[in-house]
């Protein structure tokens, strides 16, 4: 650290940084180089840039969604049995913040408030970036910052890392795969290295763990993980009826994009079907999932629907999910859950049969991680989709994004099939 006491150190970067924000502000575009130029010269001057005193601080910065961060549970083991001596903190989206807080490989846990929508001006990410580190991360000055995410740099993470003052700044090159190239062309100057990632890469786990490994760093385990507390599965427990004491099927009856979901009045043939094993539904999901969520307990029997659907806490949701008899859903975050608990899965995608499949595809990189899995997909794409551009083919499957479309064509009977053989195995 430089002779400056820490006051006059922030103010010399807040100095910088307000000149950055005026020449966005007048200019209405930046170029990384100005950004560079900026705040490079202060952020040296305030001593970031320079090794410290004490041990080894990292950063991790992972602000993306649920099941990316049960994907990341190995990462963040692994690199607390490389590095035993550090501290490490780990920043996230609020709403992942309670799946991540009790992680015992991480010394403190950061929220990632206010975030901008993706693709909004850059002022506002400025802004955003600023009360960040203004909060939190000027005050820690990092050693390193870590981001093992390798799809697209949504919220500008890359910029975040060189603002914060991190010395060395570690992530994946945009040059990945062609579309985050052409999302992202640029963000490579704010790294002190970037990574690549070899062509057989394909698991979202196997490329959190490549990360390490082209670090040099050694890894023992890739098994995924949950943190959860016993208080949050006693407060699961006394959310299901009696019944549900012998076993029960978690249903996750929605997720973020409409293309992934399921259509409810299918998923509640798929449930009626499933009446005769006699064990209750548990419904789950998020806000803006509850009149899905209303349809199905009204198309079923009274009694053998648990409708939780907008109710639950977070980690409730996944202690329901993590001692469930058998779990239902399509890609979200909970099926990711599902799999760290070692729970039978049948879930569905929108990739149909006949598109192909690659590493940049969501149905290879998203499938549950060495789980016991029944993987349902349309047979053939519906028409608009079967001569989509091969890239975004390739990554979605699907075309749409408003509305469920490939993955209706699966038949419940299929689903419903493969869910009574998941519960008669032992």
């Amino acid at each position: 650290m430089s002779e400056m006491t820490e006051p006059e150190a922030r103010a010399v970067v807040a100095r910088a940084y307000d000149a950055l924000q005026a020449r966005l502000h007048e200019a209405g575009a930046i170029q990384f180089g100005e950004i560079l130029g900026t705040m490079e010269p202060a952020l040296q001057a305030a001593g970031y840039r320079a090794p410290h005193a004490g041990p080894m601080r990292l950063l991790v910065l992972r602000l993306d969604d649920i099941g990316d961060n049960v994907l990341m549970s190995p990462f963040l083991r692994e690199l607390r049995r490389d590095f035993p001596q550090a501290e490490i903190d780990l920043m996230v989206k609020p709403s992942v913040l309670p799946l991540v807080e009790l992680c015992p490989y991480v010394d403190h846990v950061y929220a990632a408030d206010g975030a901008p929508v993706p693709g909004a001006p850059m002022e506002e990410y400025l802004r955003w970036m600023r009360a960040l580190c203004e909060r939190v991360l000027w005050a820690r000055r990092y050693d390193g910052c870590l981001m093992p995410r390798w799809d697209a740099d949504e919220l500008l993470t890359a910029i975040l890392s060189y603002l914060c003052g991190a010395r060395e700044r570690i992530g994946y090159s945009p040059r990945v795969h062609r579309w985050r190239e052409m999302m992202d062309r640029g963000n490579e100057t704010m790294l002190t290295r970037a990574l690549m990632t070899p062509p057989y890469v394909v698991h979202e786990v196997e490329k959190n763990l490549y990360f390490l490994k082209a670090l040099g760093r050694d890894v023992q385990s890739d098994r995924l993980e949950l943190w959860l507390s016993q208080t949050d599965a006693e407060a699961a427990r006394r959310r299901l009826p009696h019944a549900a004491a012998k076993g029960y099927i978690a249903v996750a009856v929605g997720t973020r994009e409409q293309r992934k979901v399921y259509p409810v009045e299918k998923l509640a043939k798929v449930l009626e079907a499933l009446l005769d094993v006699k064990l209750p539904f548990v419904l789950l999901g998020g806000k803006g999932e509850e009149a899905g969520a209303r349809r199905i307990e009204k198309a079923l029997p009274r009694g053998s629907v648990v409708n939780l659907v907008g109710r639950l806490p977070l980690r409730e949701s996944a202690a329901i999910v993590s001692e469930c008899r058998l779990y239902l859903g399509g890609d979200t975050g909970m099926t990711h859950v599902a799999a760290a608990a070692k729970r039978p899965i049948v879930e569905w995608f929108a990739h149909p049969m006949d598109v192909p499949v690659s590493v940049v595809s969501l149905y290879a990189r998203f499938f549950p991680w060495k789980a016991n899995v029944a993987a349902l997909r349309p047979e053939h794409a519906l028409p608009g989709c079967e001569q989509l551009e091969r890239g975004f083919a390739e990554i979605t499957g699907c075309h749409s994004r408003e509305k469920a479309h490939c993955i209706a064509a699966i038949p419940p009977k299929q689903i419903a099939g493969a869910a009574q053989t998941m519960l008669r195995m032992k």
